[in-house]
């Protein structure tokens, strides 16, 4: 009986030994499948995040450049102690204290000086038309020429952000560019800031 159970024992060992190396083979081959089918499942759950981010992205720059597209364009400009605020309207040309240009700057040097902007774009070969130009422009302080000087900035920025080009153009002449020179105030014991009284022996 001893060795009958024995020989039973032997051989169910064997079946075990021939068997589980063909289970461990298929456990594998699932634990496989089920994690190629996760990491397949991340990567869609991540392309989908993308897109709606993406989405989100392209909805709020299509918002901001309504809003900016939407929104007049208003610069401002300084030189000496005149201060130039130019803002965009829909009609009416071009308008600086509820005067035409012509009638603003009375001799035509201030009015040479104040369109420098268009004459650089049409020297650098660009079609530009005063006519189209519809502006508001509101000028403070200083005198006739610090409002030409002041104006003619203002114009240029302005100009500058309606396209890529006309910037370039403005910056290469320096019309962009704010001159920040003032006159040095007098000083004691002289008769301006640097000139001095006259010399006398007697």
């Amino acid at each position: 009986m001893a060795t009958t159970t024995k020989k039973k024992s032997e051989a169910e060992v064997k079946e075990v030994k021939k068997t589980t190396p063909a289970k461990t083979a298929k456990t594998t081959i699932k634990k496989t499948t089920t994690a190629t089918q996760e990491a397949s499942l991340n990567i869609n759950e991540q392309k989908e995040d993308l897109q709606a981010t993406e989405a989100l992205v392209t909805k709020s720059v299509k918002k901001s450049q309504a809003k900016n597209d939407a929104k007049p364009l208003y610069t401002k400009a300084r030189r000496k102690t005149a201060l130039c605020v130019i803002r965009e309207v829909k009609k009416g040309g071009i308008a600086i204290n509820n005067k035409t240009l012509k009638n603003y700057f009375t001799p035509a040097y201030f009015t040479d000086v104040a369109l420098q902007p268009v004459k650089a774009l049409k020297a650098a070969g660009q079609h530009f038309d005063i006519a189209d130009l519809n502006i508001v422009a509101s000028v403070n302080g200083g005198g006739i020429k610090g409002h030409a000087e002041s104006f003619s900035l203002a114009l240029a920025k302005y100009i500058s952000g309606k396209s890529e080009e006309y910037k370039k153009i403005l910056k290469q002449a320096g019309l962009i560019a704010t001159d920040s020179r003032v006159v040095e105030r007098k000083l004691p014991g002289f008769r301006k800031s640097r000139k001095k009284e006259q010399f006398s022996k007697r």
